[in-house]
């Protein structure tokens, strides 16, 4: 089973239910969606974030940290928490081999 989890914490127009309703129609769910592959292109813990290997629960984790892509582990209630996390598999790498969106 999977899922996309979205959250916000803006009290205005846009955070209410149908302000999220809004934003899922394609004009404005590219957009979201593009910002979100570039946001995630950089971290505040880069290089370390980006060149690691085997970090986590198992060494299950790559390049994610808690400062781009793991959520906090009260909001996972059962396991897997936080596991299979790779910001190089969504963005690529150097060579823009490895991403499933390097291209864009």
């Amino acid at each position: 089973m999977s899922g996309v989890f979205i959250y916000t914490a803006s009290s205005d127009a846009e955070g209410s239910l149908g302000g999220l309703v809004r934003m899922i129609k394609p004009y404005y769910f590219e957009g979201l969606l593009r910002n979100s592959i570039e946001n995630s292109r950089l971290c505040s813990n880069d290089p370390i974030c980006y060149e690691s290997q085997g970090q986590g629960h198992a060494g299950l984790d790559l390049a994610a940290c808690h400062a781009c892509s793991m959520i906090p582990d009260l909001a996972c209630s059962t396991l897997p928490k936080n596991i299979f996390l790779d910001r190089v598999s969504i963005i690529g790498d150097e060579e823009k081999e490895l991403g499933y969106f390097s291209s864009l």
